[in-house]
């Protein structure tokens, strides 16, 4: 009686913990495509041609910022408007000439970054969910 009781137990435990991983995984998918922030990009990009450039986007988790021969990709973005990003191909550097590889801008403020032949200024404007 005892060993029923014990494998009966067993097998509602597993049953408990692949509910809760199924859930936790569609609620973090859910979030990751229900999550967005608004970032304003602006800068210069000293070329054969004088480029300024000053825009406004939505973004959500995984998708790229483009910016000349920049390619940053969005690895989170998390309730309070906070964005993660790494960069996949070009060169970021911060003030005092490192190279940045992944980087966090928060909400309201602004961040500069330095690249092979220009500048770049990010900031986080606004950020929602559904």
């Amino acid at each position: 009686m005892k060993k029923r009781i014990i494998r009966v137990f067993v097998i509602f435990a597993i049953l408990l913990a692949i509910t809760a991983i199924i859930s936790v995984h569609g609620v973090n998918r859910y979030i990751d495509t229900h999550t967005w922030a608004t970032i304003s990009i602006s800068g210069e990009n000293h070329s054969d041609t004088y480029d300024a450039f000053n825009k406004e986007h939505e973004y959500l988790k995984k998708d790229r910022i483009q910016i000349a021969k920049i390619s940053l990709l969005i690895t989170d973005i998390d309730h309070n408007g906070d964005v993660a990003f790494k960069v996949e191909r070009g060169s970021l550097f911060d003030d005092n000439g490192k190279e940045i590889k992944k980087d966090t801008i928060s909400k309201n403020i602004k961040k500069s970054y330095k690249t092979d032949n220009g500048y770049i200024d990010l900031l986080v404007t606004g950020s929602r969910y559904e």
